[in-house]
């Protein structure tokens, strides 16, 4: 199973069409942002516990919480993982076309000679210590 935003239906009719780099920082960054909205109840529930039971364990919800809060975070990972992975290793294959010069295989729009292509390669290596590097090692 492999879950991206960018396989729901309609998102072309409603985005345009979306060059390589928005879609890779964008399947990069929005679930850590969703991961870290997750987390904002565990967040709560320990700050609650400091101020009023004196510690965040002391909290009667803090198990309950802190529980949801792992399990929501592991099915998420879970969803993206598979997308998220190919995505950034799709960075790292270029075509040659000849005379025309290398292009992204994953977009054939950007050339693999240009400052476009040198960010996606960068932002690229530093995503495979996140994802499918650091996500197994969780």
């Amino acid at each position: 199973l492999a879950l991206g935003w960018s396989v729901l239906p309609g998102t072309t009719c409603v985005l345009g069409t979306v060059s390589f780099w928005h879609k890779l920082l964008a399947q990069t960054v929005l679930p850590a942002v969703l991961l870290l909205l997750l987390g904002l109840p565990t967040v709560f529930v320990a700050w609650a516990g400091m101020q009023f039971h004196g510690s965040y364990r002391e909290h009667p919800k803090w198990a309950v919480v802190s529980s949801r809060f792992i399990q929501s975070a592991n099915i998420v990972i879970f969803l993206i993982y598979p997308s998220v992975s190919a995505l950034v290793f799709s960075s790292f294959s270029c075509s040659d076309f000849g005379t025309d010069g290398k292009f992204l295989s994953a977009d054939f729009r950007v050339s693999c000679d240009s400052a476009e292509y040198q960010l996606i390669l960068w932002y690229s290596v530093a995503a495979v210590f996140v994802y499918p590097a650091g996500i197994p090692a969780y």
